[in-house]
C-alpha cells in the first residue's frame, strides 16, 4: 500500500493540469498569468512538502536514474550563472514587470518534468494525468468556442473581442491556440489507446472541438504548427505501424472522400463566411499591409535579437532583460502593419521567436542547453517508439511527442 506522502506527490500533480490552465482572476493586475504562476507555485511548494515528509520518515534521499536529471541541472545551472552577471539583476531575480518569468519561476518549471519523472513510475499513472490535462483542454476549447458567440465575455479581459479573436482563459489568442493544439495530437494519437468505441468517440470529440477553437484563436503561428507536428508524428506512426495504418486507410478511403467532398463543397457554398473566420480575416490583413510596403513588427525584433546576441553571444543580457536591453538595438526602418499604428513606440517584453529569446537573454550556451533538454528527450522518446517491442505506451507516447513539437514549433 502507498503512503500518505506517495499519493499525495501523485494527485498534486494530478491537480496541475486541472487547475493551473482555468484559473484566472481580475483582482490581478495580469489577470491571467499572475493567478497561474501562484497556483503553479503553491502546488510546487506542496510537492516539495510531500517530498520532504518522504526523505524524513523513510530517512533517506531517493531519486530516480537517468539522463533526463542531468540535462535539467544543466540548463538550471547556466540560468543560475547568467542571472548572476545579468545587466539587469533583480529583473533576471523576479521577472519583467507583468511577467514574473525570473529565475525563481524558470526553476519551478524546471521541477515538474522532474516530479513527474521521479514519481509517476507506473505506465497508468502517466496515461492518467495525460487524459486530466486533455480532459481540461476540451472543456476549455468548449469555453472558447462559446465565449466567440458573445457568452462570457468579461469586462476586465483582453483589449481584443474574444468575437474577434478567442483567448479562453489563457489570455491570448497565440498562447490559447498552442495550448489547444498540443492537446489536439495529444487526444488524437491517443485515440488508438482507448479500448472502447465510446471512449474513443468522447476523445475525438474533444480534438474536433479544440481545432475547432484554434481556428477561432486567430492564431496561425499554432495552426502551422499543428500541421507540421501532425506531419512528423503521422510520419513516424507509419513508419513503426505499416502494416496496421494501411488496413485503416483502406477501411477509412470512403469517409475520407465524403469529409474532403463536404469541405469543398462548403468552401464554395460559405466562402463569405468563411472569410469571417479570424485567422483567415488576420491572414488576408497581414497580406493586404504587405502589399502597401508594411513590414510586420516581429521581423524587426528578430533582427534587434541578432544584434543582442552578437553584442553578448556566451551568457546573453540576462534571463529575462530584453525588455531591458531592446532599446538600444531598436531598429525604426519599418513600417506597423496598422496604418497610423504605434507599434513602432512598443517596447517588446519578449523577442516573440524562443530560440532568439533565449539566445539573446541567456547567450548561445544558454540555448544549448535547453536545447540539450529538447533533443535528449526527443531521443529517449523514439528510442521507445522505435524499438521492437510493442508496448502499451506507444500511442501516449506518439501523442507527447506531437504535443511537444507543436510547443517548439509555435514558439518560433
Amino acid at each position: 500500500m502507498r503512503k500518505w506522502y506517495d499519493l499525495g506527490i501523485k494527485y498534486t500533480l494530478y491537480a496541475l493540469p486541472a487547475i493551473v490552465p482555468v484559473i484566472f482572476s481580475p483582482d490581478f493586475f495580469t489577470v491571467f498569468s499572475a493567478p497561474k504562476l501562484l497556483a503553479l507555485q503553491a502546488l510546487t511548494l506542496l510537492i516539495m512538502l510531500f517530498w520532504g515528509a518522504k526523505v524524513f520518515v523513510e530517512g533517506g534521499f531517493d531519486c530516480r536514474r537517468g539522463g533526463l536529471n542531468w540535462v535539467l541541472l544543466a540548463y538550471a545551472a547556466v540560468s543560475l550563472i547568467n542571472t548572476i552577471y545579468s545587466t539587469a539583476f533583480y529583473t533576471s531575480l523576479l521577472g519583467a514587470q507583468g511577467r514574473s518569468l525570473g529565475i525563481f519561476t524558470l526553476l519551478n518549471f524546471l521541477l515538474l518534468p522532474l516530479f513527474v519523472w521521479n514519481f509517476l513510475k507506473d505506465k497508468k499513472e502517466i496515461v492518467t494525468l495525460l487524459k486530466i490535462s486533455f480532459a481540461v483542454a476540451g472543456v476549455l476549447a468548449l469555453y472558447g468556442i462559446v465565449q466567440f458567440f458573445g457568452f462570457f465575455q468579461e469586462s476586465f479581459n483582453w483589449d481584443i473581442s474574444p468575437g474577434e479573436r478567442v483567448f479562453g482563459t489563457i489570455g491570448h489568442g497565440n498562447h490559447f491556440g498552442a495550448y489547444l493544439g498540443m492537446h489536439a495530437l495529444l487526444g488524437l494519437f491517443m485515440i488508438p489507446a482507448f479500448k472502447k468505441n465510446w471512449q474513443k468517440a468522447v476523445v475525438g470529440a474533444g480534438v474536433v472541438l479544440q481545432l475547432i477553437t484554434i481556428f477561432l484563436t486567430g492564431s496561425r503561428g499554432a495552426l502551422a504548427a499543428v500541421l507540421v507536428a501532425a506531419l512528423i508524428a503521422g510520419v513516424t506512426l507509419l513508419v513503426k505501424k505499416r502494416q496496421t495504418v494501411r488496413a485503416k486507410i483502406k477501411k477509412l478511403l470512403l469517409p475520407i472522400f465524403l469529409v474532403v467532398a463536404i469541405s469543398a463543397a462548403s468552401l464554395i457554398i460559405f466562402k463569405e463566411e468563411i472569410a469571417k473566420i479570424p485567422i483567415l480575416e488576420r491572414t488576408g490583413a497581414t497580406i493586404s499591409a504587405m502589399r502597401r510596403g508594411a513590414v510586420p513588427d516581429r521581423i524587426s525584433w528578430w533582427l534587434s535579437s541578432i544584434e543582442m546576441i552578437k553584442e553578448k553571444p556566451l551568457l546573453g543580457f540576462g534571463l529575462s532583460t530584453f525588455r531591458d536591453a531592446y532599446n538600444q538595438f531598436r531598429r525604426t526602418d519599418y513600417n506597423t502593419l496598422e496604418e497610423g499604428g504605434m507599434q513602432d513606440n512598443i517596447t517588446p517584453e519578449a523577442a516573440h521567436n524562443e530560440y532568439l529569446n533565449i539566445a539573446a537573454t541567456q547567450g548561445l550556451i544558454g540555448l544549448a542547453a535547453f536545447l540539450a533538454i529538447v533533443f535528449f528527450v526527443f531521443w529517449k522518446m523514439d528510442k521507445e517508439l522505435f524499438a521492437k517491442k510493442d508496448d502499451d505506451l506507444f500511442y501516449p507516447i506518439l501523442g507527447v511527442k506531437a504535443a511537444l513539437l507543436v510547443y517548439l514549433l509555435q514558439v518560433i
